[in-house]
């Protein structure tokens, strides 16, 4: 970003070309410099996360769930609309006309139709159902994603599970964690190259 001598915002574009043997710069396709590359290689270190034989790039942690996770906080966001809508209540008034009535404290009605009702806007939403499918989601997400939900912060009664319980439990997290491992370990060697390289230099 820049600014022009008239006060107007103006959009620059830097571009860095870097190969084996020469640096160069541009703003907006003008060269501003150019170097040679003292590294002798391009310094960029690339890995999968998860490896995938579709795709260079490898799949993200989250694949699998983000359509889960939409509706999720789909569905959290019309229990959070429901409960402020009911909490101010609506006065309802049957069988008689509001223009003569106020609300607040210490106001007293009189209503000369002996059948009117006056009742306020009751929620009847049974959350119990509602609850329940999010729970079902959230549950979803964990096993897909190989994270046990104690791994979250749930509690767990430590001491009346036994070691191989906890085993099986954390064991797709494990797993994930192995290959994890194959991948960045390649990873942090190349950076580490890189480092040495660039402070030999």
């Amino acid at each position: 970003w820049g600014t022009a001598a008239d006060g107007a915002r103006q959009v620059f574009t830097y571009t860095e070309i870097l190969t084996e043997d020469m640096i160069e710069e541009y703003i907006n396709d003008e060269r501003i410099d150019q170097r040679p590359n003292p590294l002798g290689e391009i310094p960029i270190a690339y890995t999968q996360n998860i490896a995938v034989a579709s795709s260079p790039w490898g799949l993200a942690d989250i694949t699998d769930i983000i359509s889960l996770n939409r509706e999720f906080n789909e569905k959290a966001t019309e229990v959070s609309d429901i409960i402020n809508y009911h909490g101010s209540p609506v006065t309802v008034i049957i069988g008689a006309k509001a223009s003569n009535l106020e609300k607040g404290p210490k106001k007293v009605w009189t209503i000369g139709t002996k059948d009117a009702r006056i009742e306020n806007l009751s929620m009847d939403t049974n959350f119990a159902g509602i609850m329940g499918y999010m729970e079902l989601l959230k549950q979803a997400m964990h096993e897909m994603t190989g994270v046990p939900a104690q791994a979250l912060g749930q509690m767990q009664p430590i001491s009346n599970t036994s070691g191989t319980a906890l085993a099986v439990q954390y064991q797709p997290l494990m797993q994930r964690y192995r290959l994890k491992k194959i991948q960045y370990t390649r990873l942090f060697k190349r950076i580490n190259e890189l480092v040495i390289l660039h402070a030999a230099v």
